[in-house]
């Protein structure tokens, strides 16, 4: 409903993307979550400055889907990017 009212880069439609990809991935649908999530960060870089905290929330929870995928370096680095000044 989100995108259909708004554009689909507006930020609402970011941050809305980053919390349904967190809901996914809390109920184990990792490819679904992944898909949310990466697509929660395109809008969100495009829209706030580098090392913005939603921005660094969407990392953050990038890397506790990659944990949870087995992908241990791309974990670490979604963590670096969550990191201040990452």
């Amino acid at each position: 409903l989100c995108s259909q009212v708004l554009a689909p880069d507006h930020p609402y439609v970011g941050i809305f993307k980053n919390n349904y990809g967190d809901c996914l991935l809390d109920a184990g649908r990792l490819e679904e979550a992944e898909t949310a999530l990466r697509e929660s960060l395109v809008v969100l870089e495009s829209k706030f400055p580098a090392g913005h905290a939603r921005i660094a929330k969407a990392y953050g929870r990038l890397a506790r889907l990659l944990d949870a995928k087995g992908d241990r370096a791309g974990a670490e680095g979604a963590r670096a990017r969550a990191a201040p000044g990452g």
